[in-house]
């Protein structure tokens, strides 16, 4: 046995000098091929075809604040959490109340007893303890500054007469701005499952927030000191936007020269939250990052991204885009014709009421700009000067990109002539005075002819009557002369000698038995109406 193991151990020596040539080999053999090369993510493009930066935002939403151009988004729907994001609807109502005049920035409030109610040791706080008084405007630089939960609980309480009726409130009022994935759960953004917004309903938020220049200032104050309470002596609160303020919760080391406000937000479930605004080179942007996270750096610093996201995609855009004006309030855009107006004067030029300005890359030239006009309707005159009569909206690349109304750039006359014209050409262009027409003067027509043959008959019937008269009269005649004849035959002529026609007259003749009375009456009538023949051929 004792001479076995000698051999097994000589036995294993020459195995492993043998497998160590093969395992330097294998290194050397690996150490010679190329490293593995790691295939990058595919660039992320932007609506105008823009390179993004990358960021680590879970969404993201980057608007352009004058023309509402949404210059780059990510899931900006999708459901989040806002954390300390909520107090910026918070205070909103409050200023709001303030404007209205239900409450005054300086009235006193008193720390109700559970208003630190619900909220974890490490809950952003201004240290504000039941019973202790301050003003209202105290209360909303506390809230918006120092993110105090308990600040925005006596706000609501205050303001609302409840918390719970303050959250109706909240909830009215993102439904009115037109949030349509906001659910508001509580004033300060404590974690809850029915606590819930998107990054869009955010902007919606803030856009209005921003409008009100109470809300404005406090959010782009970088300190503010509290005077002494009846439970404390003054403190002074640090701004925890680190974009800036650098003595806040996060540090120095994310000042940018060209942002104002808005809030900051943090919790486990929503991450790192941001909302903020830039301006520089007349572009104002507003930007929403939601679930950013936080990274260690080599020397042992947390690197917060929601900062490094937003200072990312301002300074892009600075650098890549550009304002663009497509149309002055002096550019005539089009001509349109005017109802009722002269005919020497039937057109009206129209002109955009503002500047239209558009944000686009600076690479965009004056060819990818167009332009759609919509009119009101028919203009009709009198015009005057100034009077909107449509709107245009110009596009870029043929996407939509701003909407201006047009008005016209001068006035114009009403000409009765042409309004009476149109209003005749218009009533008689009718279906219904057609048919009116066409009937009436069918009766017309109708009536003129049955008036004719009228007449017709009538001068046919007072022919025929005459006819009848005349006719009459000739039987009368005859018969007259028939009974003259018959009752005593004419007078026998004799003749005369010329030695009788030279004896001087004697007595006139007379038939023997008198004269007929009805031969009498006969030639006394024939005679009558010879003489009145004579005259009326005279």
């Amino acid at each position: 046995m004792k001479k076995i193991l000698p051999s097994l151990i000589l036995i294993l020596a020459l195995l492993l000098t043998l497998l160590t040539p093969l395992a330097s080999a294998e290194k050397a053999a690996a150490a010679a091929a190329p490293a593995p090369t790691a295939t990058p993510a595919p660039a992320e493009t932007n609506g105008d075809g823009l390179t993004v930066p990358t960021i680590t935002a879970k969404d993201v939403v980057l608007v352009d604040l004058d023309t509402g151009k949404m210059i780059y988004e990510r899931n900006k729907d999708a459901k989040a959490y806002p954390a300390s994001l909520t107090k910026m609807m918070t205070v909103l109502l409050a200023v709001q109340a303030v404007e209205a005049g239900s409450v005054k920035l300086t009235d006193k409030v008193a720390a109700y007893d559970d208003c630190r109610q619900g909220l974890t040791d490490d809950s952003s706080t201004a240290d504000i303890v039941p019973g202790e008084v301050l003003t209202l405007e105290q209360l909303l630089y506390c809230a918006l500054i120092a993110s105090a939960n308990e600040a925005c609980n006596i706000i609501a309480e205050y303001v609302g007469g409840s918390i719970s009726a303050f959250v109706d409130q909240m909830n009215a009022e993102a439904k009115k701005l037109g949030c349509t994935g906001t659910h508001f759960a509580n004033p300060d953004g404590m974690p809850d499952d029915d606590h819930y917004t998107t990054a869009y309903d955010l902007y919606l938020i803030a856009r209005e927030a921003m409008t009100h220049d109470l809300f404005a200032t406090i959010c782009n104050t970088q300190s503010y000191t509290v005077p002494g309470t009846n439970y404390s002596d003054a403190r002074t609160l640090y701004n925890s936007n680190a974009l800036i303020s650098g003595k806040g919760t996060y540090g120095s080391g994310y000042i940018y020269d060209y942002a104002e406000g808005v809030k900051t937000g943090y919790t486990s479930a929503a991450g790192y939250c941001l909302v903020s605004t830039a301006e520089k080179n007349g572009i104002r942007l507003m930007c929403v990052v939601l679930g950013c996270p936080s990274q260690t750096r080599n020397d042992g610093s947390t690197r917060f991204c929601d900062f490094t996201d937003s200072i990312s995609l301002y300074d892009w855009v600075f650098t890549n885009y550009k304002y663009y004006t497509v149309y002055s309030t002096d550019d005539l855009v089009t001509e349109v014709k005017v109802q009722y107006a002269p005919a020497d004067n039937d057109t009206v030029n129209l002109r955009p009421a503002a500047d239209v300005s558009v944000l686009v890359p600076s690479t965009v030239t004056k060819d990818a700009f167009g332009k759609t006009v919509t009119l009101y309707g028919d203009p009709v005159a009198p015009i005057d000067a100034g009077t909107a009569l449509g709107e245009m909206t110009v596009t870029v690349n043929g996407q939509a990109a701003g909407t201006v109304k047009l008005l016209a750039a001068a006035s114009v006359d009403l000409s009765e002539g042409q309004y009476m014209k149109e209003q005749l050409h218009g009533t008689f262009s009718r279906l219904w005075v057609k048919i009116v027409f066409w009937l009436l003067i069918f009766v017309i027509l109708l009536y003129v002819s049955l008036v004719a043959r009228y007449r017709m008959l009538r001068q046919k019937h007072l022919r025929d009557r005459r006819r009848a008269q005349a006719e009459r009269a000739k039987a009368r005649e005859r018969e007259a002369t028939e009974r003259i004849f018959r009752r005593s035959p004419p007078p026998k002529m004799e003749y005369f000698t010329e030695d009788d026609m030279k004896k001087p007259a004697g007595p006139r003749l007379v038939p023997p038995g008198g004269v007929d009375k009805s031969q009498k009456d006969y030639f006394d009538e024939f005679f009558r109406k010879e003489e009145e023949g004579r005259k009326k051929k005279k």
